[in-house]
C-alpha cells in the first residue's frame, strides 16, 4: 500500500511540474550599423508551441538578435518589436542601437525580435503570398 501511495505522489508531482524551458540555439550575426561599420551580434532561435494551450500541437520558431553593450555599468536591456504587419525587429533594431542621435548600445543591450510569421522566424508567413 505504501508503494502505491508513493507511486501516486510521484506521478502527481510529475504532472504539476512546469514544462522544461525550450532550448535556444545561437549563431553569429553580422550586419551594417547606421554609420556603415560592421556590427556583430548573436542570432538566437527558439521553438515554442504555436498555441500555448496545445503544447503538443504545431510549433513555430522565433528568431531574435542580441547586440551587447560595452558599457561597464549597463542599463536594462532594450527589446525592439517592429510595428506594422510583417516588419522585422531583427533588421529594424539596428538603427536605434547604432544611430547618431539615439545610440542605445552605449548603455544597453539591444534585442530585436522577429515576431512569429515574420522575416527570420519560421514559418515566414510573408512569403506565403496574399490571403485569398
Amino acid at each position: 500500500m505504501i508503494h502505491l501511495a508513493l507511486a501516486l505522489v510521484s506521478a502527481a508531482a510529475n504532472l504539476l511540474q512546469e514544462p522544461a524551458a525550450p532550448a535556444v540555439r545561437f549563431e553569429t550575426y553580422a550586419t551594417t550599423a547606421s554609420d556603415g561599420a560592421r556590427i556583430r551580434g548573436e542570432l538566437g532561435r527558439i521553438v515554442v508551441p504555436e498555441d500555448r494551450a496545445k503544447p503538443d500541437g504545431a510549433q513555430v520558431e522565433i528568431a531574435f538578435v542580441r547586440f551587447r553593450t560595452r558599457a561597464k555599468d549597463p542599463g536594462p536591456p532594450v527589446f525592439y518589436l517592429a510595428g506594422g504587419p510583417g516588419a522585422s525587429g531583427v533588421e529594424y533594431c539596428v538603427r536605434p542601437a547604432t544611430g547618431r542621435l539615439v545610440r542605445l548600445l552605449d548603455r544597453h543591450d539591444v534585442i530585436g525580435i522577429d515576431q512569429r510569421g515574420t522575416d527570420l522566424s519560421r514559418p515566414n508567413l510573408m512569403q506565403a503570398g496574399p490571403f485569398a
